[in-house]
């Protein structure tokens, strides 16, 4: 009888993160700290629900193939495109479900690691702070779209093309070479002035 049912007692414990499933795969995973949002304590079934999705490799594959399709998107969206075609219609549309997704993935990260008030927090990572501006640089370019008022907001929906430097978050080797190149702006500077 157990066998039969979907998902059993045991599935979502370890859908929750409650079982060492992580541990199994070879994965380590650093204990949660601190109350993410004041309210989810690092024993919280949800907030350990929410690490469990956002640290997955499954995840982390979606979210570099959506941060790919959206760059393509990007070259596509030249200024002369016709608004009444085809394309237009479909780029609108994968741009607000992209949005979706990438509110998504911020959401679930921020629940798991507390927004500021953590020891581990969201926005004390610089790379996730780069991903929180561009999240928002998203919405306010969709709600330039719905909302009259906020046309005269639709110069920073060129800030879009930030987009793919969330790729560089997810290759380790790049971070180490874009930040020894933001570190050693200063002495360029210095040499030319």
């Amino acid at each position: 009888e157990k066998d039969e049912k979907l998902l059993n007692k045991e599935d979502l414990k370890n859908l929750a993160g409650l079982a060492p499933a992580a541990a199994e795969a070879g994965v380590t995973l650093a204990p949660l700290e601190g109350d993410s949002l004041y309210c989810l304590g690092p024993t919280n079934p949800f907030r350990r629900l929410c690490r469990f999705v956002s640290t997955h490799w499954l995840f982390d594959t979606f979210i570099i193939l959506l941060i790919v399709v959206s760059s393509i998107c990007l070259a596509l969206d030249v200024p002369r495109l016709d608004p009444t075609s085809d394309l237009y219609a479909t780029l609108k549309m994968l741009n607000e479900w992209m949005t979706g997704f990438f509110v998504m993935e911020m959401l679930l990260k921020i629940i798991t690691l507390g927004f500021v008030f953590t020891p581990k927090a969201y926005m004390s990572d610089g790379w996730n702070v780069l991903d929180f501006m561009i999240v928002c640089i998203s919405i306010l370019g969709l709600l330039t779209e719905i909302v009259p008022a906020f046309g005269k907001l639709k110069a920073l929906r060129i800030l879009r093309v930030l987009r793919p430097l969330r790729l560089l978050q997810r290759n380790p080797g790049m971070k180490v070479i874009i930040g020894s190149l933001i570190q050693t702006i200063p002495s360029v500077v210095d040499v030319t002035a």
